[in-house]
This record gives structure tokens, C-alpha cells and sequence, in this order.
């Protein structure tokens, strides 16, 4: 699995590696939910976490350690408690950086992860003295909007902001992607409600290797769960990866069917690619299959499109996927486990789960 360019907590945490404690079932009632379904007995350690963080608000730092060194189930997550709402995820976290707001995400985007990116702030606090702030990546295909909140006294920026306690953090996470499922590949089921979202880069290694178990599972399953594919691209360390998912998306417009075969072909030339020759390659393949290459050309100089698949990162960044391939199951994330099998045992629990009456 790769990793994007994102920030990695562990370097805003000044002192880290003090004695971490085990944490008590009930102490994770809220963090849990974010957290992947692992392989195994994957082992969980919490400790406080104080730099930056203003009055009024509680946080701890959850390390999550996947069996047997299991790397797709093992990361770092910054729980963050203010009354009846919650956050967990990779904060940005702004102390000792100087200027506005938007002034010290900048700095932090540049010093920290090597981003260049605008902010502004978009509105007033609101009554527990969130501030909201939209946070834009630049890239060469437009721009990747980030929503976010930052704390009265600008300490830290929270990308997706707080939640209450209570969400059920799974529907959440749907419901942030729904606008934008509508239009992704998708293989529909039948009414078992049962869904399984693959986050998903053309020029990802890892993302071929699990088509070759991925394809016959999902023909293993056929119409009892609905599958969909969003284009993740991993853009700074996979050059031709988002032109790739641009190509796809246009050919998915004009026959959904033939997404699928372009998929394969991509994959199955994934070695022999490059930035150079990927457009020869996609209307080599439009024209084969008998599409129309004016209406392909100018799909893929939409901005509408781009701006798209750009949105599905955004979303994918606040929900924290980090890398490819990335699989949610009803919006929880789940590792995959040997050639899938832990993925098949969670898809597995949730059909008989919504068999029951």
C-alpha cells in the first residue's frame, strides 16, 4: 500500500513515546468507530496529549499496532473531546507558527508536508468557538477543497471538523461520500444494503495485485452486495495516475460496461505506461470498442469532471484515507487480510448481520 503526502501526527507530538496505557474497552466507545477492522488481535495503546491543545478540550493520541506486524492495520489517530463532540483523525497541529490563520496553514502545509495550499477563513465561530476554514490543495488538475474547523485561539486545524458523540460514524462517512457516488463505477446488488467502497489508484502496484483476488470475489458475491470504485490517485507519487482515473471516468459516461474492460487493460499494461503514452493508449481503446472519441476528448478537458474526481479525494482525505487500496464496508475500513480473506469474513458477518429480522 502507498502512502499520500499527508501529515504524519507523529511529528507534531513532542515527547512521544512516553509510557503508553491500554485502554479500556469503554474508553473507546467513540475512537473505535474510526478505527479499521483488523486480522488478528491488533493491539491498541493511548496516551494524554497536551501540546496545543486549548482549554476546555481533552485529547489523547490512539496507536493502533496491526497482528503480526500487519502495516495495512496500523496508524496513528488524535482523539480530541469538547462537550458532546468529538474528532479523530490527523489534525494539523499549528502551535508555534505565527500570523492569521490562514497564514499558519499555509506555513504548516509548506513546512510540514511540502503543499502549497490557500485558506480562508469561511464563516464565524460557531457556540463552541469553531471556526470554519476551507483549506485548498493546489495541483495541476484544479484544486482539492478540504473543510475543516480551527479552535477559537488557532491552534489547530481540524480537516472535516467535529462530530457529536453519538454518530453513528459509519452512516457518517457515507453520507460524506453520497454525493459522489452517484456518478463512480459501481456494480450493483440487490437490497441487502450491504456496500463495499474500494478507494482505488490506476498506477498503484497494491491496487493491481488486489484486482487479481478482488474481480473473483466480486462475481463470488454478484448481486448480494453493491461494490463502487472511487478514483483515488496518489498524484505526487504516481504521476499518470489521475489522467488515468480522468480517462476512465470519461469512458464510464459513455457505456458504464466498458469502464470495467478499461480497467483491466490499464492494469494488465500497468508496467508498460507512462504520462508519455497514456492518452495514445485510451483512444487506442476508445476507438476498438467503437466510442465515440470527440465526446472522450472533450469529457476529459471538463473541469466539471476533474473537479469531480478532485471533491472524491477531498473526502477521502477527511475520512483518512491514506494510501491504496483503501476498502470501507457500510463506511467502516477494513484490512484485507491474506488475498482478501478478512475482507470476505467482513462482508460475510454484514449479510447474515442484515439476513436477521
Amino acid at each position: 500500500m502507498r502512502r499520500i503526502s499527508c501529515l504524519l501526527l507523529i511529528l507534531s507530538i513532542p515527547g512521544w513515546g512516553v509510557a503508553a496505557q491500554s485502554p479500556s474497552d469503554e474508553s473507546l466507545d467513540f475512537v473505535s468507530q474510526f478505527l479499521p477492522s483488523c486480522a488478528g488481535s491488533p493491539q491498541i495503546e493511548i496516551q494524554p496529549f497536551t501540546t496545543g491543545i486549548p482549554r476546555g478540550m481533552t485529547a489523547r493520541v490512539v496507536n493502533l499496532e496491526g497482528a503480526n506486524h500487519d502495516h495495512s492495520c496500523a496508524g496513528l489517530w488524535l482523539e480530541v473531546i469538547r462537550g458532546d463532540l468529538g474528532y479523530v483523525g490527523q489534525p494539523w497541529v499549528l502551535t508555534g507558527l505565527d500570523g492569521s490563520v490562514a497564514e499558519k496553514i499555509r506555513r504548516f502545509a509548506w513546512q510540514r508536508m511540502n503543499e502549497t495550499v490557500n485558506a480562508s477563513v469561511t464563516g464565524k465561530p460557531d457556540s463552541h468557538g469553531f471556526i470554519p476554514v476551507t483549506v485548498s490543495l493546489t495541483t495541476e488538475y484544479g484544486r482539492i477543497p478540504l473543510e475543516g474547523v480551527v479552535d477559537s485561539e488557532g491552534q489547530i486545524f481540524y480537516p472535516g471538523g467535529f462530530i457529536p458523540l453519538g454518530t453513528d460514524v459509519r452512516k457518517h462517512r457515507m453520507a460524506m461520500l453520497a454525493p459522489l457516488l452517484e456518478n463512480t463505477p459501481r456494480r450493483t446488488g440487490g437490497s441487502s444494503g450491504v456496500e463495499l467502497v474500494e478507494f482505488s489508484d490506476f498506477q498503484c502496484p497494491s491496487c493491481r495485485y488486489a484486482a487479481e483476488w478482488l474481480d473473483p470475489l466480486l462475481e463470488e458475491y454478484g448481486d448480494r452486495i453493491t461494490y463502487r470504485r472511487v478514483d483515488f490517485p496518489l498524484m505526487k507519487a504516481h504521476p499518470w495516475a489521475f489522467p488515468a482515473a480522468l480517462y476512465g471516468r470519461a469512458i464510464h459516461r459513455q457505456d458504464p460496461s466498458r469502464f470495467w474492460l478499461f480497467k483491466q487493460e490499464v492494469f494488465g499494461n500497468q508496467d508498460k505506461l507512462s504520462i508519455f503514452t497514456l492518452e495514445d493508449f485510451a483512444l487506442s481503446f476508445i476507438e476498438e470498442q467503437g466510442l465515440d472519441a470527440e465526446r472522450f476528448r472533450r469529457d476529459i478537458a471538463s473541469q466539471e469532471l476533474r473537479d469531480e474526481l478532485l471533491r472524491a479525494i477531498a473526502v477521502g482525505m477527511v475520512a483518512e484515507v491514506n494510501g491504496t487500496p483503501t476498502y470501507w464496508v457500510n463506511g467502516k475500513p477494513v484490512a484485507v487480510g491474506e488475498h482478501g480473506s478478512h475482507l470476505k469474513k467482513v462482508l460475510d458477518l454484514e449479510l447474515e448481520t442484515a439476513a436477521r429480522p
